[in-house]
């Protein structure tokens, strides 16, 4: 669009060109009541007291996909703020017949426009006329301007160098938001502050609303202390670094770029941040916020990042992330980080993205909440927890190492809820225990279906749930020792048995014990003791069904009623029937 939404222009257009992203249906493009401008008298506003603008003729160039509106009679516009539509349903279509998607700002911040959802409205405003333009230096600091709702704004610069040039849309005198901020020559010592004095009023809508920014660029600087500012317009872009912003709302679209180095670091407080990028070369160093709906945020190294009584849907991407907390929400967002991972955890939510580490995940806790996201390390997972929910996504520990001293995956926890996704740790890795626990009669199970499997390259500690276990538990021993147990403990307390159970490569295992057992358990060594509660175990084999339990050394098999199999030195089968 020809002006551009938000421009400012010293002289009035005589034409409006319009861009569109595909051919238009003729009639739509040449119908008037299509389109619509006008004029706000003076106030900015366009609820009341408005004028219509007349548009004298639209020409459509269907090669070019361009719409030129000339209005006011080819006379320029005076001196107003101005404000065109376009209607989308019942209004401008495309050559196949879909109505224009025409939200403004966009979904995406930038053209084209539309919230992906067809038949919306487009409406876009520009001003004409002189536009108040301030410069604060160290010379001279301060300035004050009521905004768009009458509350007084102060402006304080800060520092020994450079200079911030501020514009409004506005003349002098006129009410009116900020409209830019250009810094120049500024440092990590140069600071802005804006405070709003709010306007006694008794519209309840108003209270604390404070004032808009639509775009700040130019140099780094050291602190924008906005806190009762809302960031409306495109973006932060700064050639240098930020050390810290403080602001109310940061919308959609409006996203922060800055440069400056690697050992930089940033510090974040806001209220609402909306689908927005971070991009940072630096550290940030912390950011507390109470929700992140969208976007990316891309540093490289993650300090804390806390959101409050909200959730965080913006996708990390950093060397390192030391910690992620959210409170009150559910964490959508994926988190990536090509080195490590210290702490994630959710509290009152679920966590859904995914969180993937190329060398080491410390803690993962989600309370009061389900974890449905996959968590994948390089390396290793020191600690997975869910309370008073489920863990349905897959763990993965690839120990790239080769590390045998420690375990690749420390240990799983959930009370309150299943596990239903699938654990492996490879090349070699250890693992240690994986327990579930019903709370209340919630969960307790460990498995849903025959997808479901614990596969460990080394040795294992033990497998514990209070329900049924289904998943296959398979333990590769990876270092052929037969000294120990390669998995020492296999329980199903007040469950049964469902999920084949392999320990191999000559290793043995400790005591595996369930209500009844319903697949084949295979142990290359020995076994101190398998236990069922409810069926029987005989020897030699019986007429089926049965299910086998066989070891490669000296075992024992107990099941009720007393009976019992003592496998000797050389191994053998014993079987369990049910009674």
């Amino acid at each position: 669009m020809t002006p551009s939404p938000g421009a400012s222009l010293n002289t009035g257009p005589t034409q409006i060109v319009l861009a569109f992203s595909e051919p238009l249906a003729q009639l739509t493009a040449l119908q008037l009541a299509n389109y619509s401008l006008l004029g706000s008298q003076g106030d900015g506003e366009f609820v009341n007291d408005t004028v219509d603008i007349p548009i004298n003729n639209i020409a459509y160039d269907d090669a070019q996909r361009l719409v030129t509106l000339t209005v006011n009679g080819g006379t320029p516009l005076p001196n107003d703020t101005y404000q065109l539509r376009l209607a989308g349903a019942g209004g401008i279509a495309d050559a196949a017949g879909n109505p224009l998607d025409g939200e403004w700002p966009s979904s995406s911040g930038g053209f084209p426009s539309g919230n992906g959802v067809a038949g919306g409205d487009f409406l876009a405003v520009f001003t004409v006329g002189p536009r108040e333009t301030v410069e604060l230096s160290p010379t001279q600091r301060r300035w004050s301007f009521a905004d768009q709702d009458g509350d007084t704004v102060m402006v304080s610069f800060g520092g020994s160098a450079g200079k911030a040039t501020l514009t409004r849309a506005e003349p002098q005198g006129q009410p009116g938001d900020i409209q830019t901020i250009t810094f120049a020559g500024t440092d990590h010592r140069s600071s802005l502050t804006i405070t709003v004095k709010e306007t006694e009023t008794w519209d309840w809508e108003m209270w604390g609303d404070g004032t808009t920014i639509r775009s700040v660029s130019g140099d780094g600087v050291g602190t924008l202390n906005m806190k009762n500012v809302d960031l409306v317009g495109n973006t932060i872009n700064l050639d240098g670094a930020l050390k810290k912003l403080v602001v109310d709302d940061i919308l959609d679209g409006s996203n922060i770029i800055l440069g400056g180095a690697a050992t930089d670091q940033l510090t974040i407080t806001a209220h609402e941040v909306g689908d927005v990028d971070l991009t940072f070369p630096g550290i940030l160093k912390s950011a507390t916020v109470t929700k992140w709906t969208g976007g990316t945020i891309d540093v490289r190294q993650v300090g804390a990042l806390t959101v409050r009584y909200g959730a965080l849907g913006a996708a990390i991407r950093a060397a390192v992330v030391s910690k992620v907390s959210v409170t009150h929400g559910d964490l959508t967002g994926n988190i990536q980080a090509t080195e490590r991972i210290g702490a994630v955890s959710v509290k009152w939510g679920s966590l859904t993205g995914n969180i993937q580490a190329t060398e080491r995940i410390g803690a993962v806790s989600v309370k009061w909440g389900s974890l449905t996201g996959n968590i994948e390390a390089s390396g290793r997972i020191d600690a997975v927890s869910v309370k008073w929910g489920s863990l349905t996504g897959d763990l993965y520990a690839g120990n790239h190492s080769g590390d045998r001293r420690r375990a690749a995956l420390g240990s799983v926890k959930v009370e309150g809820g299943d596990i239903t996704g699938r654990v492996t740790v490879e090349n070699g890795g250890n693992a240690g225990s994986i327990l579930v626990k019903a709370a209340y009669g919630l969960g307790g199970a460990i498995g849903d279906d025959a997808n479901d499997a614990i596969t460990v390259a080394g040795r294992l500690t033990s497998v514990t749930s209070y329900g049924a276990l289904r998943a296959a538990i398979t333990v590769q021993n990876a270092s052929g020792s037969a000294k120990g147990n390669a998995l020492n403990l296999v329980k199903a307390i007040g469950g049964s048995l469902f999920g084949a159970v392999e320990v191999l490569n000559g290793g043995n295992l400790g005591t595996l014990q369930a209500r009844r057992i319903e697949a084949n358990v295979n142990v290359a060594g020995k076994a101190t003791l398998v236990r069922t509660e409810l069926d029987r175990v005989v020897a030699p084999e019986p007429a089926p069904p049965f299910v086998a339990v066989t070891a490669g050394g000296k075992a024992t098999v107990k099941g009720a009623s007393k009976t019992k199999v003592d496998l000797p030195t050389g191994g053998g089968t014993a079987y369990v029937v049910a009674v």
